[in-house]
């Protein structure tokens, strides 16, 4: 689960891999014309021995230098010989470079991270990156669900990592939540707090910094709601996470029990879904129906999802259940479907409200097995549920020359970003199942649908996998989770995919992270030339401007721009930070010489030619008697 606030992060880079042009391509937006497969264990990402995938991410400047930043979890990796003990990697972003060239690992025996590396605590099982005490660094927030306390084994903690000018692993200022309190926010054997965490902001009170949603899955409300599971919800009061505001559970619902195995809050997602300024939190739980003590209509695994809308006071929180009998809302309640378990957040109509886009990777559409299929519901001042009747469900079989196969799960993963700066949030799809003509099956791909007035728009597509380039694998899972970041720092989204496990019949290869830059139209043009006459042998200034196209105040400013006379010499004009640059020619022969400016692109730019200009290049007498 990606979560996305429309705020905006910056870079990355590192092992390059060149691929060729993904097929049906926007003019502008995510391609695989500059990317980056980004390897575990590689000097780039640093790995735990064992380490068999990247299996979560979240993106933001946790070093203070105005750069992306990606972390990268992987809870199934061993420390120092502890099978699952967790780790995570970390990844700075480098301005020019797009994905930095060495990083950092975080685990439980390392620096001033709260804890031991054990065998099973999923150190990495969730991410939230948010700057929670106000000082301009993005702070990370590690879930490590099954961290046994002094309460009892797989208690669970989050361990709060301050992000400060020398990066997570400098001081390793940490917290470690919830580690005091009482029920339900302490530590309780078997709660496996911290199996999802979530950055809220804003939920309520004046206080602007971002609240933490911390998950407890195992979590009792009674005798008979065996890990029906909660929602601790943190505040950031000076600097630290030092209060609790609200415990969020399903008998918050009117009308609602909580209910046995329903895991509460085992994804989160959180946006300003009614406008009204204060963020809502959004929890899944796994069994809408409930299942007491395993009873004889027991319906598993349908999924719901369960909406708190922040308010000035936490006493007027409001809530609503979302799920597939609720009307205006595709399909119906099956057992198995997961509605929900992976969501995205994102403006996709740009009207000012957020919108969620609910993954259902398991429902059978259109009679597949699994074939997958994804729910907008749009933001309103009434809510999600108020507004189901405008919801968009889309499935592979709405995008031209997709082919939609059992098994595809369709919607596994989920990222909004707006890749190609038109305004509009666009949507990322993970489809982990996809099998592939050159790679096999459940290789993994990625689908991209663009946002626009009318919401998320059906029938064109960006399509995005590792076939080209020869390296797909059966068994890749390519998609299965997503994230938003600008890592190449040019003010356009781009976007990070996981390899999880990248597992085959014959071998096990580390997984991968793979970068997918936007890549924006660019605009070259000849401004002048001085002086526009001048006789053969003589020089004349060139001025060039490169700059994003729609963009007018965010010039390109980076890279150089080749001028060529056209059968003579040519020079080089290096870019200012305006976007603007000049350079000198010889002219040539008498005549009307044509002059050509090209752009060959750099990271998240595309290649542009100038239209031609003219320059006279005239006779000593002709010079004389018309300019002197």
């Amino acid at each position: 689960m990606t979560l996305n606030f429309r705020h905006r992060f910056a870079p990355l880079g590192a092992l390059l891999v060149c691929l060729g042009p993904t097929t049906d391509a926007r003019a502008a937006g995510l391609a695989v014309e500059r990317d980056q497969l980004i390897l575990m264990g590689s000097a780039a990402l640093p790995a735990a021995s064992g380490q068999t995938g990247a299996d979560v991410l979240a993106s933001g400047d946790f070093n203070c230098d105005g750069e992306s930043d990606l972390a990268v979890g992987s809870p199934l990796s061993a420390i120092g010989g502890d099978s699952q003990a967790g780790s995570v990697s970390i990844l700075y972003g480098e301005l020019t470079t797009g994905v930095a060239a060495a990083g950092t690992l975080l685990d439980q025996d390392r620096g001033n991270i709260d804890g031991v590396a054990e065998p099973n605590d999923r150190f990495g099982s969730a991410l939230a990156a948010a700057d929670v005490d106000g000082d301009g660094c993005t702070d990370l927030a590690i879930g490590v669900p099954l961290q046994d306390l002094d309460a009892g084994a797989n208690a669970g903690m989050v361990s709060l990592v301050k992000g400060e000018a020398g990066g997570l692993a400098a001081s390793n200022s940490d917290l470690s939540l919830p580690s005091t309190g009482a029920a339900p926010h302490g530590p309780v054997a078997d709660h496996a707090k911290g199996v999802a965490v979530a950055a809220v902001p804003r939920m309520t009170d004046a206080n602007a910094r971002p609240y933490l949603a911390i998950a407890a899955t195992g979590h009792d409300h009674d005798a008979l709601a065996v890990r029906s599971g909660g929602v601790s919800i943190r505040r950031s009061a000076s600097g630290l996470l030092d209060g609790v505001s609200a415990f969020f559970e399903r008998s918050d619902l009117p009308g609602e029990t909580d209910r046995f195995a329903g895991a509460f809050g085992s994804a989160l997602a959180s946006g300003d879904f009614d406008g009204d300024g204060y963020g809502d939190l959004v929890a899944y739980t796994q069994a809408l129906n409930g299942c007491f003590f395993s009873g004889s209509n027991c319906v598993l695994d349908e999924g719901a999802l369960f909406v708190n809308y922040g308010a000035a006071a936490a006493a007027n929180f409001r809530y609503e259940v979302l799920h597939q009998n609720v009307a205006g809302i595709a399909g119906s309640v099956e057992e198995s479907d997961s509605f929900g378990e992976d969501m995205a957040v994102g403006d996709f109509n740009d009207d000012g409200y957020d919108d969620l886009a609910i993954g259902i990777a398991s429902e059978d559409a259109n009679g597949l097995f699994n074939a997958g299929m994804v729910t907008i519901l749009y933001g309103h001042p009434g809510g999600l549920a108020a507004n189901a009747a405008s919801s968009d469900s889309i499935d592979d079989s709405d995008f031209n020359g997709l082919l939609q196969e059992a098994g595809d799960e369709f919607g596994r993963g989920l990222a909004a970003g707006d890749f190609n700066r038109d305004g509009f949030d666009d949507l990322a799809i993970g489809v982990p199942g996809e099998t592939l003509v050159n790679g096999g099956q459940a290789v993994g791909s990625v689908v991209v649908a663009n946002g626009s007035a009318a919401g998320i728009v059906r029938g064109t597509r960006t399509v995005i996998n590792l076939d080209q380039s020869g390296r797909s694998r059966a068994l890749d899972f390519y998609g299965r989770k997503l994230a938003v970041g600008d890592f190449n720092n040019d003010n356009v989204d781009d976007l990070a995919v996981t390899l999880p496990d990248r597992k085959n019949a014959s071998q096990e290869i580390k997984g991968a992270v793979h970068i997918v830059f936007s890549t924006a139209d660019t605009g070259t043009s000849i401004q002048s030339i001085s002086p526009p006459q001048v006789m053969p042998g003589q020089s004349y200034t060139v001025t060039v401007r490169s700059r994003r196209i729609g963009v007018p105040t965010s010039p390109l400013g980076r890279g150089s721009v080749t001028v060529q006379e056209v059968g003579g010499g040519s020079c080089v004009a290096t870019l200012a930070s305006t976007g603007d640059g000049s350079c000198t020619l010889t002219a040539g022969t008498l005549g009307t010489r044509m002059v050509n400016a090209s752009y060959p692109g750099v990271a998240g730019f595309r290649a542009s030619n100038a239209t031609p200009a003219t320059v006279s290049v005239v006779g000593p007498d002709i010079f004389k008697n018309g300019f002197e």
